[in-house]
């Protein structure tokens, strides 16, 4: 039976709302030329944004990911993610441009299995990635080029691509979620609501 994962479509409702109360703070700063007390009140809301995207991310780890992959994970800190880490010797150049550079990879986040040791690697690690282009939102279908894109990870790296089109966070209606790990099952991918693109 598909998952609807309630607590991460609350999460994204807040993330949204926060989002949208920030900016709608800093129009009205700029409209107000400095005003301190706008000032004050952008950086509340910068700060209440930011809270809410951990809360989801907090929330992709706790709800989504031991139900697709089991086990239990957590959100990497920083920009720590093992896309850079596969490519840190090579550079990132030409691989890189071939591999990782393409519709799928956008606004990422890394999640780390817990107890998992060592260098971050595809083995202990997953990425979520909220691109804007994997769906045709009016025909409520994957792109080619999001087929294409997972198609190539798949192929030079061995990895499993899901995407889902509800479940991003980012820019709510406009972005969606993809899944990129090593060892999905494809024909799980339904169950969760995801589509399997590798």
């Amino acid at each position: 039976m598909r998952n609807d994962f309630p607590k991460i479509r609350e999460a994204i409702e807040e993330y949204h709302a926060a989002r949208l109360a920030a900016e709608a703070a800093h129009r009205e700063l700029v409209a107000a030329s400095r005003d301190w007390r706008l000032r004050s009140l952008a950086a509340a809301a910068d700060e209440a944004m930011s809270a809410s995207a951990h809360a989801l991310r907090e929330a992709y780890a706790i709800d989504l990911l031991p139900v697709i992959l089991g086990a239990r994970w957590r959100p990497c800190q920083g920009s720590a993610s093992p896309v850079w880490t596969a490519m840190r010797r090579r550079g990132f150049g030409d691989e890189y441009s071939r591999t990782f550079a393409g519709i799928l990879i956008d606004h990422t986040h890394a999640f780390r299995r817990v107890g998992a040791r060592g260098a971050l690697t595809w083995e202990n690690s997953v990425v979520l990635s909220e691109p804007y282009d994997a769906w045709d939102r009016e025909h409520r279908t994957v792109t080619d080029g999001a087929r294409a894109h997972a198609g190539v990870l798949g192929a030079r790296l061995g990895l499993s691509v899901w995407t889902r089109p509800d479940l991003s966070g980012w820019f709510k209606g406009w972005t969606s979620l993809v899944l990129i790990a090593r060892g999905l099952d494809p024909a799980g991918a339904a169950a969760v609501g995801f589509v399997a693109l590798a």
